[in-house]
Parts: C-alpha cells; structure tokens; sequence
C-alpha cells in the first residue's frame, strides 16, 4: 500500500507524476481540500479518481481530529505501507504520518519554490522536527496515536522533483512530467508563428514595497513595441480585477480566464505558443518542463518586485533555469 499526501492542485499533479515513475500499486490519496472557489475548481478538472484505490478528502480545519482519523483508517487496513508520499517535509501533519508509519520509505515531492527553500534549509542539513504543543500532542496522544512534537531527519528519505537539487544523504529522482507531457500531447503546442504566452503575476499592488500596476503594463507594452505577434494573457489565480481590467485595455493582448492550473491549460484549451514570458515562477520553470519545446524568457524583476520575498523567490527559480 501506498499513501499520497497533497494540499493543492500542483501537488496532486507532482503525486501522480511520482504513482506513474514509481509504479506503486494500492494507492490511496490522502487530499486536504481546498478553501479558495478558484482552488476547488482546479482541483476538480484534474482529479482522476479512477486512479486512485481509495480518495481520502478532508477539510483544512479540525486537523488535530481529522488528521489522526485518517492515519488510524490507514493503519486498519491492516496492510504494510510501502511508502508515503508527501510535499511538506517539515509540516506538522506531514510529520505525524512519519511518526506514526515508522520505518516506512518517505518520497517527498515538489510544493513550488517551497521545495528550494525546504531542501536547502532543513532537508540538506538534516535538522529535526520540533514542535511542541501540549494540549494538541495530548489530543493526539488519547486518540492512540504518537504526537509529532519532535521528529529527527528520516534516514529513509528520498526526493522526487522537478528541479536539480544536490544532496549526497539521499536518493534523488528527476520529475520530467512524463506523465503530464504523454497525456496532454504538449509538444503539437509549440508553433513558432503563433501568440506570446505571458504568465500573469500575483500581489500586484498589494503593498507599496511590491509590483504596481502602472510597471506592470509597461512591461507589457515594452514587449507588444517589440513585436507584430499578440500576447496570450494568463492571469494569477490571485489577480485582482483592477488588474484584469487594465490589461484588457491593451491592444493585441488576449486576456485568457483559464479553466485548468496553468500546467494543464495550455493543451487543454487547445493554444498554440511561439514564446512564453514571464518573471521566474515556480509556474514558469514547471512549464519549460511540460512545454519544453517552447521558449522561455525570464523577466528581470527590477522594480516590479522589489519586495524582498519576491526578489529571493525570483532569484532561487532563476538559478534552477541554468541546470535544466
């Protein structure tokens, strides 16, 4: 038996991509359902449950109850547990599993730049999981189960990812969204005559120390001066509408309302692309993945995202660009 661990749309693509490379049999998927109304319809177009055994959904609160219950349903089936697959190696409910399945192989797969910064800061160093709450590992404790107050790095621990990451203390495996590229026939969308692809940024004037909109549509009228071709407009799942309805003022720009994660919405809406464009993104790295015929340009962030965060998260997808 094997259990798969996932928060969000792009973790159940990585899930599935890891059932495929690794073969396994006896899958159950374990999803902690989605708040947001965009969320839940990503999560609804690409969910196949005829590819999972079981489909374990649960809401996002109670997890002091609702997590223990779920890892006790597993335990009664009575079945060893090959492995688990999980995305948040220093989450509390991705701990309490290890806690309580001990010895079992771990795969930890890719949550966006989340995964650089994880791996690098905690999973390279091999630091332990410490998190002490009395009354919530007492809660654990009388529903039979052991509290994940302090965890030490799992020496059974391999990684599955889309990016090249280097770690002599474990087994790496290369996620190529294999699976995906079969699937979607992501090759035919590559058409060097056709439109622009520009993947849209999120928290745009959201604060003062980040993206304003007044640069953010001069960038993109310094891309249309360059150009004959139109821009395929792929909005954030967070864009704000007065964004939406700035950028639909610019002529040739097509400002695309996406019905699929933006992984999946290229093919299934039938697009074809010369050039995708964008500041690096988890998106856009996974994308020069699944459309790898395509080209890429990377925006330079400049003052468009002078937000500290920003910038770091930029300049960390950046470098994977260069080992692709």
């Amino acid at each position: 038996m094997n259990v798969f661990v996932i928060t969000s749309p792009f973790q159940y693509l990585c899930a599935n991509e890891a059932r495929l490379f690794y073969q396994t049999k006896n899958n159950i998927l374990v999803y902690v359902e989605q708040e947001a109304e965009r969320g839940k319809k990503n999560m609804s177009a690409i969910l196949d449950e005829s590819l999972w055994d079981e489909i374990i959904k649960i809401p996002r609160t109670q997890r002091t109850f609702r997590i223990p219950a779920v890892i006790k349903k597993i335990k009664n089936h009575n079945a060893n547990i090959e492995r688990i697959f999980l995305s948040e190696y220093h989450g509390w409910r991705s701990n309490l599993f290890i806690q309580n399945f001990p010895n079992t192989n771990i795969v930890y797969f890719d949550d966006g730049s989340a995964t650089l910064v994880e791996h690098e800061n905690l999973i390279r160093p091999q630091k332990p999981y410490i998190r002490r709450r009395i009354i919530n590992d007492l809660l654990v404790a009388l529903q039979g189960l052991k509290p994940a107050n302090y965890v030490p790095y799992n020496n059974n621990l391999e990684i599955f990812s889309v990016f090249s990451l280097e770690n002599d203390k474990c087994v790496i495996r290369k996620n190529k969204m294999l699976g995906l590229r079969k699937m979607l026939n992501s090759q035919a969308c590559y058409d060097p005559s056709s439109n622009i692809g520009f993947i849209g940024e999120a928290n745009i004037n959201a604060r003062p120390d980040c993206i304003q909109l007044d640069d953010y549509i001069s960038e993109l009228e310094t891309i249309l001066s360059k150009t004959d071709k139109c821009i395929t407009y792929f909005p954030h799942r967070m864009e704000a509408e007065m964004v939406k309805k700035r950028v639909s003022l610019l002529e040739r720009v097509q400002y695309h309302d996406s019905s699929f994660p933006i992984e999946l919405e290229i093919a299934k809406s039938n697009l074809k692309l010369s050039q995708l464009i964008g500041y690096s993104s988890t998106a856009l790295y996974t994308l020069s993945v699944i459309y790898s015929e395509i080209p890429i340009k990377i925006l330079e962030p400049n003052n468009m995202a002078s937000c500290q965060v920003a910038l770091e998260t930029n300049d960390i997808i950046k470098n994977q660009f260069k080992y692709k």
